[in-house]
């Protein structure tokens, strides 16, 4: 998978070491954004919020229509759910109540 910050392109094959390492950085330096992904449009993201301190949640399994985020996450549900889905195991789709986001759909649509 890929390891996006800021759209700066940190890997192209990340591992676990480096995903965390992005994500405990996001926010604390330069970096806001980080996605992990396998295409342009099957990603998890997300964005640290300097209002709260709290993070975006996204992930996107293809087109616009299925792009799901959730708001107002701790780093640690952020790097739980990025861990989980860089192995695969799925976990991450329990650890937030994901809701559907239409405004991709209405931009990209």
């Amino acid at each position: 998978m890929f390891l996006r910050s800021d759209f700066d392109l940190e890997s192209e094959r990340a591992d676990a070491e480096q995903v965390a390492a992005l994500l405990e950085s996001i926010g604390r330096v330069d970096k806001t954004i980080a996605i992990l992904g396998t295409s342009p449009q099957t990603y998890m993201s997300t964005a640290f919020l300097p209002e709260d301190g709290s993070f975006t949640l996204d992930f996107r399994d293809g087109g616009p229509a299925r792009h799901y985020s959730v708001q107002g996450q701790s780093r640690e549900v952020v790097v739980g759910a990025f861990l989980s889905y860089l192995t695969g195991d799925n976990r991450w789709k329990t650890a937030a109540e994901w809701k559907r986001d239409r405004h991709y759909e209405l931009i990209q649509g």
